[in-house]
């Protein structure tokens, strides 16, 4: 009789995925591809920092406790109030700003009107006797305006910031005793127009009799001097003869516009009148 014999088969362990080991019922798994150093748990998705020493074969990897994964405490903040804005302190716009006349306040000149504290030309070209609106008053920093004249835009641009209601205006030449009041024209705060509109009108102003006769004999000679050169430069010599003797002849031919400049000391002056400046001139 022959014998047969029976082998069970062995039951094969279903293929580990690679990476991965068992332990007890349950399977952990981590990433080959971190160092050996950084355990990785898929429990809790939570990357841990192991020493190499610490990592032994066959031992369980190191869980973090719970106090690692509790959230930290968070930090106690201390609530600091806002000061009151009182409604009074609330500052106006430059644009609507005005300079009272109750007191003195620091002015900014317009640049095109501005003195060139270097003594440098100024930004404005301008013969005053002659007329602003013509190419006679040009804007050295546009070239355009050698045939047009200064812009639009910029003559309606106020002449100092803050913007004020009033200037006045003197001529620093001690030969020419007057003083120019300059005043709002179209808008509510004076113009780069109204400067030079008010600086023209005052150096064609015909000397009255009482003007001249309180004049010092050795300035009226030199005024007849220059009352007479501008006529001769005049399209009709005999025109302006007969117009008689203005009070841009007083400054004896330094008529080029040199700037306008706040008074030393950084503030202007009050007269219960308006903000007082400076205009400086020179010869040709």
């Amino acid at each position: 009789m022959a014998i047969i014999s029976i082998r069970k088969p062995k039951l094969e362990s279903a293929p580990q995925a690679p990476g991965s080991r068992e332990k007890g019922c349950a399977r952990e798994n981590y990433d080959v591809s971190v160092p050996r150093h950084i355990a990785y748990s898929s429990r809790c998705c939570f990357l841990s920092m192991v020493s190499p020493r610490s990592r032994k074969p066959g031992k369980d990897i190191i869980m973090p406790s719970a106090s690692v994964l509790s959230p930290p405490p968070l930090k106690k903040t201390r609530t600091i109030p806002l000061p009151t804005v009182d409604p009074s302190d609330h500052i106006a716009p430059k644009s609507a700003s005005i300079v009272s006349n109750s007191k003195a306040e620091r002015l900014v000149v317009h640049p095109l009107l501005a003195a060139n504290v270097h003594g440098n030309p100024t930004r404005l070209g301008w013969d005053i006797m002659r007329d602003y609106r013509t190419n006679a008053a040009y804007d050295r920093g546009d070239l355009s305006s050698r045939q047009h004249g200064v812009s639009k835009v910029l003559l309606a641009e106020s002449a100092t910031m803050p913007p004020t209601s009033e200037l006045i205006i003197r001529i620093t030449d001690p030969t020419h005793p007057w003083r120019i009041s300059v005043r709002v024209h179209q808008h509510s705060f004076v113009t780069v127009e109204d400067v030079l509109r008010e600086i023209n009108l005052h150096m064609r102003t015909r000397v009255s009799p009482q003007e001249w006769t309180a004049t010092p004999q050795n300035l009226q000679s030199s005024v007849r001097v220059a009352f007479r050169s501008r006529c001769a430069r005049a399209a009709d010599p005999q025109l302006e003869l007969n117009k008689g003797i203005r009070r841009g002849d007083f400054l004896n031919g330094t008529q080029i516009f040199g700037g306008i400049s706040v008074p030393a000391g950084g503030r202007t002056g009050q007269e219960n009148k308006g903000v007082i400046l400076e205009l400086k001139l020179s010869g040709r």
